[in-house]
């Protein structure tokens, strides 16, 4: 699902505006406090699949820039967690993650939030509309849905912590055809877990990676034919 653009969020859609593509959808059937919503000391790993289907709007690609959730038991007060956050495109599908973290995994696995303090905050500014937390990723990552669907890999070192404990239960879904699942374990060490159908209803902030512009398809052609032009006269 894609909510248009988040400049204003108005104007026709471009290949080089913003906008957030929901998965699957701004609201979900259910909550669930995995992986940003647990208790300290407890840590853990929990990775999430995304159906590349969901991103058939910017089917050439895109780097995705931040995430988006919403909070669905709301605690006003925000909270902070040691964690990280890895991308990957794996070839698993949206209800085959295996039950080992490393089998899910892509050659392309990235770390796009580096291991530190993560504040997950109800009333933060910049959640985009239909959401209510923004986390901005530190390092971007470029996802091809032609390649396969896309892993969300969390490790939380040390749960929430602050004066308001954990953030509240984030809004889910929960459905063998709503474009997403999990396998979760209560240990950032771990390196099997538990499966289920169950995934966190997900904004992926993104900008369309645009195709070969007319400009740079000409200067390819006419290096082709100078190298060629040259090839000759040798």
């Amino acid at each position: 699902m894609i909510l248009g653009l988040w400049c204003g969020f108005q104007g026709q859609y471009s290949t080089h505006a913003q906008g957030v593509i929901a998965v699957p959808g701004t609201v979900g059937n259910t909550e669930s406090n995995l992986p940003f919503s647990y208790n300290t000391p407890i840590s853990l790993r929990c990775q999430q699949v995304y159906n590349a289907s969901a991103f058939s709007s910017a089917s050439q690609g895109c780097r995705i820039t931040a995430l988006a959730f919403n909070i669905w038991s709301r605690n006003v007060l925000a909270s902070s967690q040691d964690a990280q956050i890895d991308f990957s495109t794996t070839s698993r599908s949206e209800n085959g993650l295996s039950t080992t973290f490393a089998d899910n995994v892509g050659s392309d696995d990235t770390v796009v939030f580096a291991r530190g303090l993560l504040t997950i905050d109800p009333e933060g500014p910049g959640a985009p509309p239909g959401f209510s937390v923004l986390i901005q990723l530190t390092n971007p990552f470029i996802y091809r849905p032609a390649n396969g669907n896309l892993l969300m890999d969390v490790r939380i070192f040390q749960g929430a912590t602050g004066a308001g404990g954990p953030p509240g239960d984030l809004d889910a879904s929960d459905g063998l055809a709503d474009g997403t699942s999990r396998v979760y374990a209560f240990s950032v060490g771990s390196t099997a877990g538990t499966a289920d159908t169950i995934g966190l209803v997900t904004g992926f902030v993104v900008t369309p990676v645009p195709e070969p512009g007319t400009g740079v398809l000409l200067l390819v052609g006419l290096l082709v034919v100078l190298l060629l032009r040259s090839t000759c006269r040798a």
